[in-house]
C-alpha cells in the first residue's frame, strides 16, 4: 500500500504529460519543479480536508481552499484543475487512510481480538484526524 505522499505523487504523475512521467534525463530544475508541485498538492489537500470538514463540498469555495493551503487561487487551478478534482482525490486519500485500520485484522487472531483491534485503530484515527472523520 502506498503512503499518503506516495498516493499524492502517483496521482500527480498520472496528470502529467508522458514526457514528464519519466525520471530519465530530467534536469535538476525539472526534478525540483516536480518536487515543488508535489509539495503544493500536499498543501492543497491538507487545507482542503479542513475546509470541506467545516463547510462541506457545496459551501467550500476555491478561494477558501487556496487560503487554507496558503497559495494563490490560480495555483489551485494550475496544480489540480477544479474543486471536484480536489474533493475526489481527498476522498480517495481519506478512504485509503480509513482502510489502513484493516491491517490489524489477520487470520492468526481470534475474531473478537481482530474486531477489537480494528475498532481501536478506527477510534485512534478519529482522535488523531478529527477533520477526516466528519
Amino acid at each position: 500500500m502506498l503512503s499518503s505522499r506516495g498516493r499524492i505523487r502517483k496521482w500527480f504523475y498520472e496528470k502529467q504529460s508522458p514526457t514528464m512521467k519519466s525520471n530519465t534525463k530530467m534536469s535538476r530544475r525539472e526534478i525540483r519543479d516536480q518536487e515543488i508541485r508535489a509539495a503544493n498538492i500536499t498543501k492543497i489537500l491538507a487545507g482542503a480536508e479542513q475546509v470541506f470538514a467545516m463547510k462541506g463540498y457545496d459551501g467550500a469555495r476555491m478561494s477558501d481552499l487556496a487560503e487554507a493551503a496558503g497559495l494563490a487561487k490560480a495555483n489551485l487551478y494550475y496544480y489540480v484543475g477544479s474543486k471536484k478534482a480536489i474533493y475526489q482525490n481527498l476522498i480517495e486519500e481519506l478512504l485509503a487512510r480509513w482502510d489502513s485500520a484493516f491491517h490489524h485484522i489477520s487470520v492468526d487472531k481470534e475474531p473478537a481480538q481482530a474486531i477489537s483491534d480494528y475498532i481501536q485503530a478506527k477510534l485512534r484515527f478519529s482522535e488523531e484526524h478529527p477533520a477526516a472523520s466528519k
